[in-house]
């Protein structure tokens, strides 16, 4: 699902089927405009832009569980500065390529660093210092 999501309404049904039609075991892709970003309103066929916490809902012992009845364990979160780099795998291999002039790529990587350190604060206070954040990266795995 790389930058699908924010297109589609009703986003939960869209990930509890995708959970019924992957086997136990698979993993499901997300990249996905950070609210931060300039293209998560500004693109007008964009529904809504998510944050760190948006697919919480989908692990069992999450505090929003009771908005679905899937269980998806949550793999990796994160919240990239710059979408075109540093990308790898998959991504890398067949969507984008790492796009970034050389001399920046310490600055993004340091940003993305300090992101990483709390993303709770970068939402809620830094997200406005640096210029917002691209996207939001989240690998989930079918649970049952």
């Amino acid at each position: 699902m790389y930058h699908v999501l924010e297109h589609l309404n009703e986003p939960i049904k869209k990930v509890e089927e995708l959970h019924r039609i992957l086997k136990v075991g698979g993993k499901l892709f997300i990249r996905a405009p950070h609210f931060s970003s300039m293209g998560a309103f500004s693109d007008i066929t964009h529904i809504r832009p998510f944050g760190y916490s948006s697919f919480d809902c989908f692990e069992r012992d999450a505090y929003h569980h009771f908005y679905t009845k899937v269980n998806f364990k949550i793999l990796k979160k994160q919240i990239k500065y710059f979408g075109l780099y540093p990308n790898s795998g998959i991504y890398e291999k067949y969507i984008h390529q790492n796009q970034c002039f050389y001399p920046i790529r310490p600055i993004v990587r340091t940003i993305n660093w300090l992101i990483s350190l709390s993303p709770t604060f970068f939402e809620r206070i830094w997200c406005y210092w640096v210029g917002g954040a691209l996207e939001l990266v989240v690998t989930l795995k079918k649970d049952e």
